[in-house]
């Protein structure tokens, strides 16, 4: 039996509504994930720079922390008048009689070196005038070497006589060095260094997760500043051959060399990643970097890396590092395992499957809605003309009437007039009267003008309080005479405790007018008004 025409027109209400609710599901769908997709990847990259930023700050809090130890060391143990009459005496005294007084200086400050030595005090190092090198307590038979080619901080201190802190690169070790002058009675015979090995830092910056430090040092400064008996400390890293790594670290880290941590560090030691774990690590970052998936390490600025194994995230943040001349030597490396990166995952699932439950929900809802769409399509189609606060055109329904009114008038041969009028001074209405009784003043604005235009005229809200007014058949004569009569009906309306004044531009079509210069001319006009005082009507030449 043939469906009647009302149960086909059913079905295909049914069909199309059915059709529209798969083609929002799937939008929808798409659009959820592409949200929370970008959401959890912004959140993902503030994490990632937020953890740097902190990783850094901490990084700069413990290089204070050091050197305000080395002050105290300086201050308590160095800052005696008995150690500075010898490093004098050795300044003014000959070759034969620098060695006892070399001898007496390091008698006097042994035990001292030996305690400072269990936390993490690489070098005690003293230097006369001119960067010669008087006595290493690390190798007390090792002096008279020059050290101005390669110690930029003891030349400084030489040429300023204060005191400065860094990293800085050694003949044999490297180290987080302060060197502070030697004054005595008034002159200068001297510096001492006060150096703590980089593990000091490293544990000083050390977190409640289990992580790894490296030392990545770039390869050409070690070979212009380390003394070639010594390169055999670093070994090649493994994410460029232009780095080194520095093995004592890594011994001091996984406790191979227990005899260069001190007993410090054997009673709280920090959590720190496996061999194991640090191998594999290595390995997938190493080949990342073969094909080309890691950062620009010649770019000296924080880098962050993302590693996973065995299911657990693994964060990697390469710190520049800067030695005491402000040259950038390579990277402090910070490895942790890192959970709060799989609870984002976690979450992202989670939300995204919440939101398809409730899609399904919505989606089945719109259906129903959907069936009813069509019935309302006049309405919408209306509502989307219409300004939703005055009731008149708003600037897309009036563009349309504008088209179809400039073609008739070609067509016809008949003039078409425009006026564009805005409210004067009306951001000083809303700014000491309130943007409730702005909307006031807009929407009587539009039904005083509207009840003064005839039934074919077409008012439209262009935009904020400027108007537009479309006059079919009217000459440019009658459009201006309208204008100037809504211009006085408006300035003599009393319905606010203020005047209420606007400016009119008008002009008629011409025959070389687009749309768009029909319009521009007319607002052209509308700020001619403005400029010659506001309140009143200025329309354009005849041709």
């Amino acid at each position: 039996m043939p469906m009647s025409r009302v149960q086909t027109t059913q079905a295909t209400t049914h069909r199309t509504a059915l059709l529209l609710t798969l083609v929002l599901f799937v939008v929808l769908s798409l659009l959820s994930f592409w949200l929370n997709l970008d959401s959890y990847q912004s959140q993902k990259r503030n994490f990632l720079h937020y953890s740097a930023s902190q990783e850094q700050s901490s990084l700069d809090s413990s290089l204070r922390a050091l050197s305000l130890h080395a002050l105290t060391i300086y201050k308590s143990s160095l800052l005696k008048d008995s150690v500075f009459r010898l490093m004098a005496k050795a300044h003014h005294g000959t070759e034969t009689e620098k060695t006892p007084l070399r001898q007496n200086l390091y008698q006097r400050l042994l035990p001292t070196y030996k305690l400072l030595s269990a936390d993490y005090l690489r070098q005690l190092h003293f230097h006369l005038p001119g960067s010669i090198s008087f006595l290493r307590f690390h190798r007390p038979s090792m002096h008279g070497d020059d050290l101005s080619p390669f110690r930029h901080s003891i030349n400084y201190v030489n040429d300023t006589l204060r005191p400065i802190s860094g990293f800085e690169e050694g003949r044999i070790f490297n180290g987080l060095r302060h060197v502070f002058p030697i004054m005595y009675q008034s002159e200068f015979v001297g510096t001492v260094e006060i150096s703590f090995a980089m593990d000091a830092l490293f544990n000083s910056i050390s977190h409640n997760h289990a992580e790894y430090f490296n030392l990545l040092l770039k390869k050409s400064h070690i070979e212009k500043k380390v003394r070639p008996d010594e390169r055999d400390n670093y070994q090649p890293s493994e994410v460029s051959d232009q780095f080194l790594v520095d093995k004592r670290l890594h011994f001091s880290q996984t406790g191979k060399d227990q005899s260069v941590i001190p007993s410090s560090f054997h009673q709280e030691a920090p959590k720190r990643l496996s061999d194991q774990i640090m191998t594999r690590l290595h390995a997938r970052v190493s080949a990342q970097f073969a094909q080309q998936q890691g950062p620009d390490l010649s770019q000296p600025r924080i880098h962050h890396m993302v590693i996973s194994l065995d299911q657990e995230d693994y964060l990697i943040h390469y710190l520049p590092l800067y030695d005491i001349a402000g040259q950038f030597v390579g990277y402090i490396v910070n490895h942790q395992r890192n959970q709060e990166l799989a609870q984002m995952r976690q979450d992202f699932w989670k939300h995204l499957l919440t939101n398809q439950v409730l899609l399904l929900l919505l989606s089945w809802l719109g259906y129903f809605y959907l069936r009813k769409l069509v019935r309302r399509q006049k309405q919408l189609a209306w509502q989307a003309r219409t300004d939703s606060l005055t009731g008149v055109y708003n600037r897309t329904g009036f563009k349309r009437l504008l088209y179809d009114s400039i073609a008739q008038a070609r067509v016809e041969r008949s003039p078409l007039s425009v006026i564009f009028f805005d409210l004067d001074h009306f951001k000083q209405i809303n700014d000491e009267h309130g943007h409730l009784l702005g909307d006031q003043v807009l929407k009587h604005t539009s039904d005083l003008i509207s009840d003064g235009l005839t039934r074919k005229d077409i008012i439209a809200r262009w935009g904020g309080e400027e108007f537009a007014i479309l006059l079919p058949d009217t000459r440019r004569i009658d459009a201006y005479k309208v204008a100037e009569r809504l211009r006085q009906t408006l300035a003599a309306d009393r319905s606010f405790p203020f005047d209420v004044t606007a400016s009119f531009g008008v002009h008629c079509l011409q025959e070389d007018d687009t749309i768009e210069t029909f319009m521009q001319k007319a607002d052209g006009l509308l700020y001619q008004a403005k400029n010659r005082g506001r309140n009143c009507v200025v329309v354009s030449k005849e041709d």
